[in-house]
């Protein structure tokens, strides 16, 4: 039960100042240098997430270097989707393709880990 305690308080303690930063911050009076800290917020974010999801799914059983890179993996496709998103330059079939390119790399990831 502490674990679970632990983790519930981590995953706070990561997403309150994601909260804070997005709720007070307006992009119009951003300055340019801040404007990859969302970014690079939301691929930590991302990252941890998966990570923890394959912990708890997958146990501790799976820890080769090719499974460890599947959250680097997940949490670089989740940016990109959401810097061409930012820029006007998402469509449906860069989410298709970016979904089928990852999950093929997902796929050999695992497979080449086996």
């Amino acid at each position: 039960m502490k674990k679970y305690a632990r983790t519930i308080f981590l995953i706070a303690l990561l997403i309150i100042p994601g909260i804070i930063f997005f709720a007070t911050t307006s992009p119009e009076k951003l300055p340019v240098g801040l404007y990859i800290i969302p970014f690079v917020y939301l691929f930590i974010v991302s990252y941890l997430a998966t990570r923890f999801l394959l912990n708890r799914i997958g146990g501790r059983r799976e820890n080769t270097s090719a499974i460890r890179l599947v959250p680097y993996l997940v949490a670089v496709l989740v940016t990109l989707v959401l810097l061409l998103g930012s820029l006007q330059q998402l469509a449906g079939r860069d989410i298709i393709l970016i979904v089928v390119i990852g999950s093929t790399l997902i796929w050999y990831l695992r497979r080449i880990s086996q």
